[in-house]
Order: C-alpha cells, then structure tokens, then sequence
C-alpha cells in the first residue's frame, strides 16, 4: 500500500475496515461498522414512517387465466437536474 495512506491496530481494524479472520476455514470477513448509517445521514434520508419491504407494489398472481398481464407502465415524468446529480452520488457512495 505504497500510495494510499492506511492505519491499522491490533483489533483487526484497516482504515476503517474491521476484519474478522477463520484461520480455521481459510476465510476473513471484512466490514465496515456504521457506514450505512453514515450514508443515510450524508443524504438526510429519513426513516420512512411504514417499513418497505419491496421496491414495488405485489401483485398476487392470477391463476387459471390464459396469460398473466404485467399492468401497464405508467408515464413518469423526468427527473429535475438536481436529482439526476443526487442520484449518481448516491450511488457512487454505496459501490
């Protein structure tokens, strides 16, 4: 790590990365303790009040019909330039 500036302790923590070695397995977990929480509050991302467990609405499948008919796509209108950016960054935060 010759261009990048680390440090490291003796918890098993590398800039902020918390290893955990299985010598035993031959594996190590690598995380990074309340990163998530940090994004979410970088961006003002409020708690939604209903938990959302899904990116859309269900819709129950329709047995014995002949075919089942996705529902029709709804017009969205296009975003305003200040989310195009916001939503890159996001992104780019979580990758």
């Amino acid at each position: 790590m010759e261009h990048y500036e680390t440090s490291e302790d003796r918890e098993g923590t590398l800039s902020g990365v918390t290893l955990k070695w299985d010598y035993s397995n031959g594996t190590v977990d690598l995380s990074m303790p309340g990163y998530i929480a940090n994004v979410l509050s970088k961006f003002s991302h409020s708690k939604p009040s209903r938990p959302q467990h899904a990116p859309s609405k269900y819709t129950p499948p329709n047995y014995g019909a002949a075919q089942q008919m996705a529902p029709a796509p709804r017009h969205q209108p296009c975003s305003p330039p200040a989310r195009q950016k916001r939503i890159p960054q996001i992104v780019g935060a979580l990758l």
